[in-house]
């Protein structure tokens, strides 16, 4: 019997502020390279991937449309959600979830902007992009 471990996941997971049963998933291919819990992710055109919001980008990516649920690492084909930055032996994974609706602290998502609400449709509940609410449906 191993006397470490051979696999460590995050725990780190994005929570709903509110309602967590209003809160609804899909699992979507990740682009590659790491990503964080929270991260606003768009579609890259190419590939139908979501990787990480810019709105300098020119590849589908600059129109924001999901947030990660945990965080994650990919090599553009399989996802671990572990916290090293490599995929293990064995993980055959191919897409992971992200979340499509519910309200979220914005200290908690990465890449959220005033661009990224009015893409995802969203609407912003509080004072700003910092200490508000975001409302994705």
């Amino acid at each position: 019997m191993p006397t470490t471990a051979t696999l460590t996941f995050t725990g780190s997971k994005l929570e709903p502020a509110w309602a967590p049963d209003l809160a609804r998933t899909q699992a979507f291919k990740i682009g590659s390279g790491a990503h964080v819990a929270g991260e606003v992710l768009g579609f890259v055109s190419a590939s139908g991937a979501v990787d990480t919001y810019a709105t300098g980008n020119g590849d589908g990516t600059e129109t924001a449309a999901v947030i990660a649920q945990y965080a994650m690492y990919s090599d553009g084909t399989h996802v671990s959600l572990t916290t090293g930055s490599a995929l293990l032996d064995g993980e055959t994974a191919t897409d992971a979830p992200c979340y499509i609706q519910g309200y979220f602290r914005c200290s908690d998502l990465t890449g959220l902007d005033s661009g990224a609400i009015a893409d995802m449709q969203a609407r912003l509940i509080g004072a700003n992009t910092v200490s508000g609410v975001l409302a994705l449906f």
